[in-house]
This record gives structure tokens, sequence and C-alpha cells, in this order.
């Protein structure tokens, strides 16, 4: 049993969240100021943590995809498109997925962000 490794609160949230090579990140809904970024985050945005930590949702969030989008109308998926902007002013599209979250005593959403095309 020497190479079992044990889990535990922490190191648990570190692999979902910290070492997930999904970008994720956590902001309040209250006001949208992003509270924790994750390191797939960082490369996909070219932020740092301190530089995320200053930001708002919608200061590298930008608008939704066009209504007339090929087949926008006949996909639910479609729908979670929005467009992204980068540290360095460059956009690309993403697949969105926001679930809400309770984090440090604060009412928040953790987001998950798939680049789907530049």
């Amino acid at each position: 049993m020497k190479n079992k490794k044990f889990l535990n609160k922490e190191n648990l949230s570190n692999i979902f969240f910290g070492s997930n090579p999904i970008p994720m990140w956590i902001y309040t809904t209250s006001d949208k100021q992003i509270l924790e970024v994750n390191d797939a985050a960082v490369d996909a945005y070219g932020y740092s943590k301190v530089e995320f930590s200053h930001l708002f949702y919608d200061d590298f969030i930008g608008e939704d995809i066009p209504s007339d989008f090929p087949d926008y109308s006949e996909s639910e998926l479609l729908k979670q498109l929005s467009i992204h902007r980068a540290s360095d002013g460059s956009s690309f599209v993403t697949l969105m997925v926001e679930n809400p979250v309770t984090y440090n005593n604060k009412e928040a959403m953790l987001v998950r962000s798939i680049r789907v095309f530049n």
C-alpha cells in the first residue's frame, strides 16, 4: 500500500479545480467580481491570477453569439456559446457552463469554459 494516495478536502479541491485542464473560475453573483481561477484559465486567457482577481465577469466576457448564427435557434447547446477576450485583446468563442455555489460564504457561480473556435 505504499503508493496509495490519500485524499482530503484540500487536495481534492486542487484536483477538481486547481489542476483541472478545463478553464474554470468563480465569481460573485452580486457584483460579478472574480474570486478564484484555476491554472487552465490563466493559460487560456493570459491574465495572471492577480490580474484575474481585479477583474469582473464583464471585463473579459463579450457578447453572446448572434441569434442568426447557423442553427442557433435549434440547439440549446449553442445558446451557451459566448465570445471571450484574452489579455492580448484577441477574441474566441467558448462553450460556458455555470453552476451556483457558495464560496467563502458568498453566493457565487462556478464557470467552466471550453474554447470552441477562434
